[in-house]
Order: C-alpha cells, then sequence, then structure tokens
C-alpha cells in the first residue's frame, strides 16, 4: 500500500510502501478517496508541535470508501461512502462518560499518534465511520471532520440561536467554516 510519511521533522513527505492492512475486531478498512491538509499536519511535520513518534502517517481529515469489516461490525457496510473522526476513545474513563472525549485517557487521534489518512487505505474502529450522503462529496466530508466539526462545537459551546450575529475574527479555513455554519 502506498503511503505518504513523515520520516523526518523538517523534510519534505516520503512516499513509502507499506504492507496492506486488515481490519481487527470491531474495525473498518476504508479506501481512501480524500485527505485533507490541516495546518496540524503542518505542524507536526515541520516538529513545532512535537509528535510521539517517527516514521508516522499524517491526515486525520480523511473520507472513503468502506472495503472490508472487521468481526463483529454492524451497521456499516462494504462500499459504504463515509468520514472518519479522528478521535478514538475508550468510552469508559471519566472523560469519555462525561461527553469530554478530547481527553480520553486512551485516545488515539488520525495522523497524530495512529497512522493517519495520507495513505491508499486505513483502518478504524468502526464507531469512527460518520456515513456521508450520496450529495455531500468525499472532499467535503474529508474536511467537515476537522474544521466544520470545530467550528461547529465552538458555536454550540457558544450558544449561537438563530438571528444572533456572530463575529469571525480571521478567515481562514476554519474561519471560512465558522461562516458557513454559522449562516
Amino acid at each position: 500500500m502506498r503511503a505518504l510519511q513523515i520520516t523526518g521533522l523538517g523534510e519534505a513527505l516520503e512516499e513509502v510502501d507499506l504492507p496492506d492492512l486488515a481490519p481487527g475486531p470491531g474495525q473498518l478498512l476504508v479506501d481512501v478517496k480524500a485527505a485533507g491538509i490541516c495546518r496540524s499536519d503542518v505542524h507536526y511535520r515541520s516538529g513545532s508541535r512535537p509528535i510521539p513518534g517517527l516514521p508516522l502517517v499524517p491526515g486525520h481529515e480523511v473520507a472513503g470508501v468502506v472495503s472490508a469489516l472487521g468481526d463483529g461490525v454492524t451497521g456499516v457496510d462494504v462500499g459504504d461512502r463515509v468520514a472518519l473522526h479522528y478521535l478514538s476513545r475508550c468510552g469508559r474513563c471519566r472523560a469519555c462518560i462525561r461527553g469530554a472525549e478530547q481527553f480520553c485517557v486512551a485516545g488515539e487521534m488520525l495522523g497524530f499518534n495512529r497512522q493517519g489518512g495520507y495513505a491508499e487505505a486505513i483502518v478504524v474502529d468502526a464507531e469512527n465511520a460518520v456515513p456521508v450522503p450520496d450529495g455531500v462529496s468525499l472532499e467535503w466530508a474529508a474536511v467537515m471532520m476537522c474544521s466544520t466539526s470545530t467550528v461547529f462545537h465552538a458555536l454550540r459551546r457558544g450558544r449561537l440561536a438563530p438571528g444572533e450575529s456572530v463575529a469571525v475574527v480571521g478567515v481562514g479555513g476554519l474561519g471560512a467554516s465558522a461562516i458557513q455554519v454559522a449562516k
């Protein structure tokens, strides 16, 4: 399987051949059709944000088509179009129970401390697959898994209500998503 890896900090991504993947129990194999470039990926490659180890396949904004199911997977089928939630969580720790999965003691993030989506395929926990409706492109769906969900969370926490105004300071990727979601 072809993939792009961070093999050295500050260096260009390297194209490599990795062993083919197979899903384990409760997991999916997804053929990657789209992977966004998040600013986090740039920080990881440059070394300005430390990562647990190298080599690393980056990419946490991922969408594709399910190509294989691990034992016990239900609710998703081979051929389904999915976007991937980038955080795997335990579901049992205090943070997960109170709905703060980003603080999960065993949490792993695609493209940071778990191999990411800059590859032909990726294995993820089945619970991380979000169905993508036919009218939504996989390219858009991939980016929505980070920037759109980030601003949606912020707007929800800010309790933005219909008819209210919101100020967006800085209109990069997140700012553009914030304007679209707020509207």
